[in-house]
């Protein structure tokens, strides 16, 4: 990843094509790193239908971590990320997150809200409706994008599949995401909807559609913390 301009940044991780203007946006989207390849990436990308990626995306992995600053970042936004990693990654991603924060320092997090999936499968599991018992399944499994559907028989279909990384690994729910924002050492964490913003700037970058099913936290590194 490239160095952003000096001083306090506000860092978009895994924007996807939803970019921030004043913001830092950053994808570990294997799609996009080979998208970029000098002379043979327009190519890859075509016959790989991948996404059209803004150029002021930059590619970056909160996991295995970046090449900016400790304690460099005011905000820092991660909107349906933190499902697409395992368990392990995704705390080692809030570990991360935390130390690029400077004390003070915002991340807000949208994820899908596995509660809610579970309710509703266990709603139409109990219904008087046999389709509806008989497609609570299907429903839960499509919701938690834990599934396939279609055939894994083609080889550059499971490619495809492999590079977008679309599945989710790990879902979480608000006593989930809230013990393992206070083990990464956040504190203040708080369950925001759409428009709560501790900071009007997180409003470049959010998204009122990412809300559906899904929670918001935002949590903050003390004020106290030692720069990393």
């Amino acid at each position: 990843m490239e160095k952003p301009t000096s001083g306090y940044v506000c860092l978009n991780v895994g924007c996807g094509l939803s970019v921030g203007q004043n913001w830092v946006n950053i994808d570990a989207s294997y799609s996009l790193l080979l998208s970029r390849i000098p002379a043979m990436g327009k190519i890859i990308a075509k016959a790989f239908t991948f996404p059209p990626w803004p150029k002021s995306i930059m590619y970056g992995d909160i996991v295995r971590g970046l090449k900016i600053p400790k304690s460099s970042c005011q905000l820092i936004f991660a909107s349906h990320v933190v499902e697409h990693l395992s368990e392990r990654d995704a705390l080692l991603a809030l570990e991360n997150i935390y130390s690029y924060l400077c004390p003070g320092g915002i991340f807000r997090c949208i994820v899908p809200d596995l509660e809610t999936y579970v309710k509703e499968y266990l709603r139409q599991l109990d219904s008087s409706e046999p389709k509806e018992t008989a497609e609570a399944n299907s429903y839960f499994m499509r919701k938690a994008n834990i599934g396939i559907q279609g055939s894994r028989s083609h080889l550059l279909g499971r490619l495809r599949e492999a590079l977008a990384n679309s599945r989710h690994q790990w879902m979480w729910d608000r006593p989930s995401l809230e013990s393992a924002l206070l083990n990464a050492r956040f504190e203040q964490v708080s369950f925001r909807k759409y428009g709560e913003w501790s900071d009007d700037r997180f409003r470049e970058v959010e998204e009122e559609s990412r809300h559906l099913d899904s929670i918001c936290a935002e949590a903050r590194k003390p004020l106290g913390a030692r720069k990393e």
